[in-house]
C-alpha cells in the first residue's frame, strides 16, 4: 500500500510540476500572437498571483516537501509575466509598476522568514480561499460582459483544472492540510466554471458564423 501511495504521489508531483512549468505559456503565446489582451481581467490576474505567492511562502515556511509545491514558483513567475504583458499592451507599463513588484517580492520573502510575525502567513493562506473565489468570478464576469472569451487561453485553464486535481490527491496523501485542501477543491470547481463560460460564448459565436 505504501508503495502504491508513493507511486501515485510521485506521478501527481511530476505531472503537476511539468504542466505548471508551461501552464501560462499558451496564454502568453496567445497574447503575443494577437497583440491583444481582450477578455483578460486584471483584478483576476492580480488576485491569482497573490494566491500563488502566499501559497508558495506558506509551504516554504512550513518546510513541506519541495515536490508538493514546486509548481508555485513557476506559476508566480508566469502569472507576473502575463500581468506585465497586459500593462504593456494597455500602454501602462512603467517604472512604478516594477517598483511595486520589487517591494512585493521583498515583503513576501520576509514573510517566509517569519517577519514581522510567523502567524501572518497562515492567516493569509486562509484569505486565499475567498481571493480564489473572487479571482475566478472576476474572470467569469469579464467573459460574460464581453460575451466572448476573447484572447483567454482555455488550454491554460484546463491545465489548472488538472493540477488542482492532482494537488487534492497529494494534499490528502502527504500533508493532510485542510486549508490547502479546501483551496484546491474550490479552485478546481471555479476553473471549471471559467472554462464552461468561455466555451459557452465561443460555441455560440461558432454557431452564429455557421448560420450565416
Amino acid at each position: 500500500m505504501e508503495l502504491l501511495i508513493s507511486l501515485i504521489v510521485g506521478f501527481c508531483d511530476l505531472t503537476t510540476i511539468g504542466l505548471c512549468f508551461i501552464c501560462k505559456i499558451p496564454q502568453i503565446w496567445t497574447i503575443l500572437k494577437c497583440k491583444s489582451v481582450e477578455g483578460l481581467s486584471m483584478p483576476s490576474l492580480i488576485l491569482e498571483v497573490l494566491t500563488y505567492a502566499i501559497s508558495l511562502c506558506y509551504n516554504v515556511m512550513r518546510e513541506y516537501p519541495l515536490l508538493s509545491y514546486m509548481e508555485d514558483p513557476f506559476l508566480v513567475l508566469q502569472s507576473l509575466l502575463v500581468i506585465l504583458l497586459v500593462y504593456y499592451f494597455w500602454g501602462q507599463l512603467d517604472i512604478k509598476k516594477f517598483g511595486i513588484l520589487g517591494t512585493s517580492i521583498a515583503i513576501f520573502y520576509g514573510l517566509t522568514l517569519g517577519i514581522p510575525h510567523p502567524g501572518i502567513l497562515p492567516l493569509l493562506l486562509s484569505a486565499t480561499v475567498p481571493m480564489k473565489v473572487f479571482s475566478k468570478l472576476m474572470q467569469v464576469k469579464e467573459i460574460w460582459v464581453r460575451k466572448t472569451a476573447g484572447n483567454v487561453s482555455l488550454v491554460s485553464w484546463i491545465i489548472n483544472v488538472y493540477t488542482c486535481g492532482t494537488r487534492i490527491v497529494t494534499t490528502l496523501l502527504v500533508t493532510g492540510d485542510t486549508t490547502l485542501l479546501t483551496k484546491h477543491v474550490i479552485s478546481m470547481s471555479l476553473n471549471c466554471l471559467v472554462i464552461a463560460t468561455a466555451w459557452h460564448f465561443d460555441k455560440n459565436k461558432i454557431d452564429e458564423k455557421k448560420d450565416k
